[in-house]
């Protein structure tokens, strides 16, 4: 009888010294998500072989908390010492916990400014806290209605005068057909471009945070705090607001559904949405 030799299968720990990667941060929609706004079996099961072998998940997003852990709960992704990015890399926290790893925010004055220049440009808008979505406008967008119901948000409707000069926020988001936001984009002042981070996330949303706040400044904080260097990390992305983590990965992935300029920038183009492609990545370059 041959006698075939025995080989060991690794331990997750053992896993993680032998693979490269230590950390795949996903982007949520039209990433993680089908265009159906449902996660795909087959990449619900590449996400728990890749928890398995002992490699960090997280989800990124521009969401709120809220609008996130259905997903989490699905993927089981909120146990203790599991992160999630919110806001666009702008809030880093423990699930379990709450406590943040980083958290960028922005002041009621920041507000107040930022409402009087979305006046300026003819644009309708809303902001955020962690328990609100607010906003001044007397006929509410269609689009700020829209972002509430799939973020999960408490939607509030204030007089400009109702803004705290020192309550925290922690973005602003100038929202209109997109029409009227591609006119307002050519005209935004530089001063606005010079104090605070903005991304055109979607072609009806235009989003404002504070300066050095989104998705790549984010996983590179939890990077750091986990002991994971750039090299280790993989990010997966289809839009403008997943740029920065996109070009500080070590592999930076964008879906085949992406923008143009979103996969010239990636070291890597997997497949679409609607093709499981975030568990092409998984298979290829941490479960292979």
């Amino acid at each position: 009888m041959d006698c075939q030799p025995r080989i060991e299968t690794p331990t997750a720990e053992e896993y993680v010294e032998l693979n490269r990667y230590k950390l795949i941060a996903i982007d949520i929609d039209g990433t993680l998500l089908t265009s159906e706004k449902s996660i795909a079996p087959e990449t619900k099961k590449a996400i728990e072989k890749a928890i398995a072998t002992g490699v960090h998940v997280v989800l990124c997003t521009g969401r709120p908390l809220s609008g996130v852990k259905d997903y989490l709960e699905a993927l089981g992704l909120n146990a203790e010492g599991r992160y999630v990015a919110t806001y666009n890399g702008a809030l880093v926290q423990e699930i379990k916990s709450g406590e943040p790893v980083v958290h960028h925010q922005l002041k009621g004055s920041d507000m107040i400014a930022l409402l009087e220049l979305s006046q300026q440009l003819g644009l309708r808008s809303h902001f955020m806290d962690l328990d609100f979505m607010y906003t001044t406008d007397k006929e509410i967008s269609d689009y700020t209605v829209l972002d509430a119901y799939l973020t999960k948000s408490r939607l509030n409707a204030i007089s400009k005068n109702e803004v705290g000069v020192e309550q925290d926020y922690t973005k602003f988001m100038m929202v209109d057909h997109p029409e009227l936001i591609d006119i307002a984009e050519k005209n935004l002042p530089d001063s606005l471009l010079e104090d605070y981070t903005v991304i055109r996330s979607q072609p009806f949303f235009l989003e404002i945070m504070k300066k050095g706040a989104h998705k790549g400044s984010g996983i590179e904080s939890l990077a750091q705090k986990l002991g994971i260097n750039a090299s280790e990390v993989i990010c997966i992305g289809d839009a403008e607001n997943d740029r920065h983590m996109i070009e500080y990965a070590g592999l930076g992935v964008a879906m085949d559904n992406a923008s143009d300029a979103i996969k010239s920038i990636a070291n890597f183009v997997t497949k679409t949405n609607d093709e499981h492609g975030v568990a092409h990545v998984i298979e290829e370059y941490i479960l292979a």
